[in-house]
């Protein structure tokens, strides 16, 4: 009880209420706190690393740590500036070719660190994770991996590949909730 009391009395500071990043989740989901798991699965095309990025953006105050794996990081972040600018891609593109880049706050990005390196294994995601107060300042409160399916893994098969990241997901969760 006495450590529920401690869990508790920290919580709101150690939490992400979902509702700030899709209110009407925030009345079905309970905050996300440190060691819990969330997996979003979705058909290819549909627009997840998207969600991510909002997610991680909504995220704030909490520290960010995004393991982009599809994506190189110049297009990560002309997505990023896409959303803070409400413009297409096109429209960020065009302004950074004429050296008029948008007027995009990085206070409401200051939170967020990305890994672009694709084709990570779980024990060097782990590494990154473990580093990151170093260049972070702080462990990450939130991991994303995106997308889990581009790890690299031992497993030849399916079940090996998805059983390796799972174990590794359980030594992630226990990092973060060791946070602080």
């Amino acid at each position: 009880e006495a450590d529920y009391q401690k869990f508790a009395e920290k919580s709101e500071k150690r939490s992400f209420a979902f509702g700030r990043w899709l209110p009407s989740m925030g009345r079905m989901v309970r905050p996300l706190v440190p060691g819990e798991l969330v997996v979003l699965l979705a058909d290819t095309g549909v627009g997840k690393t998207a969600l991510l990025q909002n997610l991680a953006r909504k995220a704030a105050p909490n520290s960010v740590l995004l393991f982009e794996l599809e994506l190189p990081g110049s297009l990560l972040f002309e997505r990023f500036i896409q959303q803070d600018c409400g413009l297409i891609g096109e429209e960020v593109l065009s302004a950074y070719k004429q050296g008029n880049p948008p007027a995009w706050h990085d206070d409401r990005l200051a939170h967020i660190w990305t890994c672009d390196r694709s084709g990570v294994t779980p024990e060097e995601i782990e590494r990154v994770i473990a580093d990151a107060p170093q260049k972070m300042g702080c462990k990450p409160s939130i991991v994303i991996v995106d997308y889990i399916g581009l790890v690299r893994s031992k497993g030849a098969r399916s079940e090996e590949h998805t059983s390796e990241l799972q174990s590794h997901s359980d030594l992630v969760c226990r990092l973060l909730l060791e946070k602080k």
